[in-house]
Formats: C-alpha cells, sequence, structure tokens
C-alpha cells in the first residue's frame, strides 16, 4: 500500500481533504480516525504516522485503545 493510496482513501472514504488537520483535532476523534485507517488493508503504524504528521507513540496509543474496547 503505498502513501498515495492511504491518502485517497482518506480524502475519499473519510471526506477528510486536509490531512494535516487531523493532528489539530481532539483526541478521541484522532483516534477514531487513525483506527478507521488502519482497517484499510496494508496500512501500517510508521505509514499512518508518517501521512498525518503524527507521532508514532500517538498512532499506537489509538491501536491500543482500540484493542481495549473490543476486548470488553
Amino acid at each position: 500500500m503505498t502513501d498515495e493510496e492511504v491518502i485517497y482513501f482518506i480524502k475519499k472514504e473519510l471526506k477528510i481533504y486536509n490531512i494535516q488537520e487531523i493532528q489539530k483535532y481532539n483526541t478521541n476523534d484522532r483516534d477514531k480516525i487513525i483506527q478507521r485507517i488502519r482497517k484499510f488493508n496494508g496500512v501500517i503504524q510508521k505509514q499512518i504516522a508518517r501521512i498525518l504528521g503524527i507521532n508514532i507513540r500517538m498512532i499506537q496509543r489509538a491501536y491500543t485503545k482500540e484493542n481495549k474496547i473490543s476486548d470488553k
């Protein structure tokens, strides 16, 4: 999965046209978006961090948060 394909998915499926704005979203909204991007086949954490301009640790927290919710 290329960065361009992921960006296209974000713009088309999530209707977010200014990807850098995701950095300014509140934590819960940002985590939900990251979780939706994660479900797109072939996307890895480092790639999401690079595309969104967000620290890899924030991406990992969003992944962990999703796992905790699904374990309940």
